[in-house]
């Protein structure tokens, strides 16, 4: 699975083993950045049904790399589809995200070196 940067315009998806921990945004940036990141991966795509999405984004699961990418992924599609943007509180859920997102790259980095 890959997931969407900027390139010449387009996004492209970064696969989780392409992903670096400067990839990601850090503490305290702002929503558009964190979105953007969000679309480097397609919870769709990797969750492939309906259903397997639904235990993913329903809080069920999280515990790989892909569902916790899964479910930056779903909070971006929400917020993009309901036309606004984060609450305070929402966005310490998705800083808390990012963390465990930031530590499972940061461990897998270290591994490949």
């Amino acid at each position: 699975m890959t997931t969407p940067e900027k390139s010449e315009g387009w996004l492209r998806y970064i696969r989780n083993h392409e992903l670096r921990i400067e990839r990601i945004p850090t503490p305290g940036s702002t929503w558009n950045r964190i979105a953007a990141f969000a679309l480097t991966f397609n919870g769709y795509t990797y969750c492939d049904t309906s259903e397997r999405y639904a235990e993913v984004t329903g809080g069920r699961r999280q515990s790989t790399l892909s569902e916790l990418r899964t479910l930056l992924f779903h909070e971006e599609r929400r917020m993009r589809h309901g036309g606004f943007g984060p609450t305070d509180l929402e966005m310490q859920h998705i800083e808390d995200l990012m963390e465990q997102i930031r530590a499972r790259v940061r461990l897998a980095n270290e591994l490949l070196r």
